[in-house]
């Protein structure tokens, strides 16, 4: 889709901190991270939401997003996991997304994007 800043995204028209990549998605950092380790898990496709994937794109997700859990925990040391996708009236980005947010059990001030990606890549 022309306008939208996911596709732009994908296209690398927009700059992004990669983390993985293959046919189906891109996942990268989120540059306004809720934690540290924030991630976006991008289909490649432009789909409004998780209810047009396909078969074949939500198992290939799902196995991603557990792949890329465990990564996060071993290289950041969190201790849970918020996994968020939003549809319709709640979604502000018209393209679908996995947030991928680590969880701490204490509160840690956000630091730069470029010490967590060192760490992730």
């Amino acid at each position: 889709m022309k306008d939208c800043i996911f596709c732009k995204i994908i296209k690398d028209e927009i700059p992004s901190k990669k983390i993985y990549e293959d046919d189906i998605v891109k996942v990268i950092m989120n540059i306004n991270p809720e934690q540290n380790g924030d991630l976006l898990i991008l289909l490649k496709r432009h789909a409004e939401n998780f209810t047009k994937l396909t078969d074949e794109e939500n198992v290939h997700i799902n196995k991603i997003l557990k792949d890329l859990s465990v990564l996060v925990q071993e290289r950041l040391d969190c201790t849970g996991f918020q996994v968020i996708t939003n549809s319709g009236s709640c979604q502000e980005i018209k393209h679908f997304h996995i947030h991928l947010t680590p969880g701490y059990d204490s509160v840690q001030p956000i630091v730069d994007l470029e010490i967590i990606y060192d760490k992730l890549k």
